[in-house]
């Protein structure tokens, strides 16, 4: 069947990989064990470095976040836990290439453990939205509003 779909004039190139003992499914391996089923992290060849850096002009939140949410990836998809430690290394290894702080990525790592050992306690966001565009002066316009929102907020509506 692959031969057939490949036949068909088209750039692109399916490939089959096959295995009895696993599947590699996104990110995720899934593996047979004895007597259950086993899961860790998985990165394609072709996969490269793509997270975001330091000092990238992104939304503060977004690269603080970033961290966070890639160790929490680690730890939630690996069933082993010396890939999982392994992975968590590579992984802090990849933000140090990236800039961000040693010591920053320890207390990164200590949240995302005390997230995953009793889950989130993320609450309801109470902030009103603002849906811009991202700009270097996004920071500057925030802190605008912040500061004339009591009078913003007291204004009537028309």
């Amino acid at each position: 069947m692959i031969d057939e779909l490949n036949d068909g004039g088209s750039p692109i190139i399916l490939n089959l990989n096959y295995d009895e003992e696993k599947i590699k499914f996104l990110d995720v391996e899934i593996c047979r064990l004895i007597g259950k089923i086993g899961f860790t992290l998985y990165k394609e060849p072709s996969d490269r470095n793509t997270l975001l850096y330091s000092t990238s002009c992104n939304p503060p939140a977004l690269k603080n976040s970033s961290p966070v949410s890639q160790f929490l990836r680690v730890l939630r998809n690996n069933l082993d836990d010396v890939k999982r430690d392994l992975q968590i290394e590579t992984m802090r290894k990849v933000f140090l290439e990236r800039g961000y702080h040693k010591q920053t990525l320890k207390k990164t790592l200590e949240r995302a453990y005390e997230i995953f050992l009793k889950g989130s306690t993320r609450t309801k966001n109470t902030q009103i939205t603002i849906p811009m565009t991202f700009h270097s002066a996004s920071g500057n316009i925030i802190k605008c509003i912040k500061k004339r929102w009591a009078k913003l907020s007291t204004e009537k509506k028309h």
